[in-house]
């Protein structure tokens, strides 16, 4: 048997190997140096980067080993910051409070609230003080790093090692992500580890710290993006092979600032919009940004999507008023589009269709969230379930949170029931005999429906 083993050609081993879990993976790898070898380019498919020591270190020691770097397809950039504003006892304080109102809970079971219970109260004036102390300690090498040009030093040293590199993330928030149907978040471990990093300290603030707080940003208040465009200009430099770019999430939307006209952000990401695959963009404007202000940062955006004529997959949600954002995705045109994921708008039955209509031929997945629709009645919806429809052969579509105007008028619960919900994906998916119908996917939401041709796949993409 071990010699048959032993026989085995190296293609036939990873794919063997592949299958197994990090843990059985690393206990393959004493088997002998083969396995070790090939083992060790399978252990970092995603690797993480931020403007901190320890982060910084981890990467180098990655990007510098021979066979460890082999296999890094992905890269992760965690924009959370510390923030100047934190070292006033009195902002320390209320920063942990709203950390704690958004990932705090009464379960002790939870691995961020075991955590906060090793995170000494702030309230305590010595345990305040050794906080402070320990949050100005990490301040103060973090601006360091960024004031210096390390972060992009060691970008720029460590992405020139890594050309088999096709997707990159960006993104403050691995605790909530997004929930996908059909994926396993493979973030929570990293959750855990930044959390363990900082126990006694306030951990590093989201892009907007106020974020689902009643909070508001104090006035003066603007986005820092000085790492964001370190890392786009390294990867600009060496990673040509960029097929898949994700700006923020659902949970925690990026600041639009990123493409503001006069920064040198948008020039780097249009470099890559050519050779684009997959493009996910979750962004918002700031409360203090003027209107010309989004809205130059609005065309930025259109400008670079239009340029991606590779793309197979879009998805996107804007935190912007009116609907000064359609311009995104209303006009440009992706001759190899599959899979269409837009959320958190109000649009028109004519908007909507006008968005799908030129990608009929190629269009398979569909994926609508949080979308209201700008008509008078409620059964808009079916009307628009049965244009689309007609229009469009989908071999898959998830549908959640759907509102119409009429009903958020007079009701608590905007929300389209589950009934009518189901209604609408049947006149999408009509074109199936008998599509599979899932309702309520989610455990904690309502009125969700996904419909799926039973012999199609659900792609790694919409999944």
């Amino acid at each position: 048997m071990a010699k048959c083993v032993d026989n085995l050609p190296d293609e036939l081993l990873i794919e063997l190997l592949r299958w197994l879990p990090v843990s059985d993976l690393k206990s393959a790898r004493l088997t002998c140096t083969r396995w070790s070898d090939i083992g060790a380019t399978m252990l970092f498919r995603r690797i993480y980067f931020s403007p901190r020591k320890i982060e910084m270190e981890a990467f180098a020691n990655i990007t510098q080993h021979p066979l460890l770097r082999k296999g890094v397809r992905e890269l992760i950039y965690d924009g959370r910051l510390f923030r100047h504003e934190c070292l006033q006892g009195g902002e320390y304080i209320a920063a942990y409070d709203r950390y704690r109102g958004v990932y705090g809970n009464d379960d002790e079971d939870d691995q961020v609230w075991r955590n906060w219970h090793n995170l000494l109260d702030p309230r305590d004036p010595e345990s305040l003080a050794k906080g402070l102390q320990g949050y100005a300690c990490l301040f103060d090498e973090q601006e360091h790093i960024l004031n210096s040009g390390h972060d992009y030093q060691s970008l720029l040293a460590g992405l020139e090692r890594l050309p088999t590199l096709t997707t990159l993330r960006v993104q403050d928030d691995f605790y909530f992500g997004d929930w996908l149907p059909f994926y396993d978040d493979a973030d929570d471990w990293y959750e855990e580890k930044t959390a363990r990093d900082f126990v006694g300290v306030l951990p590093p603030s989201s892009w907007n710290p106020w974020r689902n707080t009643e909070a508001a940003a104090p006035e003066g208040w603007a986005w820092d993006c000085r790492g964001v465009s370190n890392l786009f200009k390294a990867v600009s430099r060496h990673c040509g092979n960029i097929k898949g770019l994700f700006l923020g999430s659902q949970a925690s939307k990026a600041p639009l600032a990123f493409f503001h006209s006069v920064a040198t952000i948008p020039i780097h990401i249009a470099e890559l919009a050519p050779n684009l695959r997959v493009l996910k963009i979750d962004c918002e404007a700031s409360t203090n940004d003027e209107d010309e202000t989004v809205s130059q940062e609005i065309s930025s955006l259109a400008a670079m999507a239009s340029q991606a004529k590779t793309l197979e997959a879009l998805s996107t949600s804007m935190g912007v008023r009116g609907d000064r954002w359609l311009k995104v995705i209303l006009g440009p045109v992706w001759p190899q589009l599959r899979v269409l994921d837009i959320g958190d708008i109000r649009l028109t039955q004519a908007s909507f269709v006008a968005i799908v209509r030129p990608h009929r031929a190629t269009l398979s997945q569909l994926k609508l969230r949080n979308i209201c629709l700008l008509d008078d009645l409620e059964e808009s919806w079916i009307e628009l379930g049965e244009k689309l429809g007609q229009l469009v052969k989908l071999d898959s579509i998830l549908l959640s949170g759907l509102v119409s105007e009429a009903l958020m008028q007079v009701s608590d619960g905007p929300y389209l029931a589950t009934e009518t919900t189901l209604e609408v994906a049947k006149k999408i998916m009509k074109w199936v005999a008998r599509p599979e119908l899932l309702t309520n996917i989610h455990p904690d939401m309502e009125a969700q429906v996904m419909a799926i041709r039973k012999t199609a796949p659900v792609s790694a993409v919409f999944a």
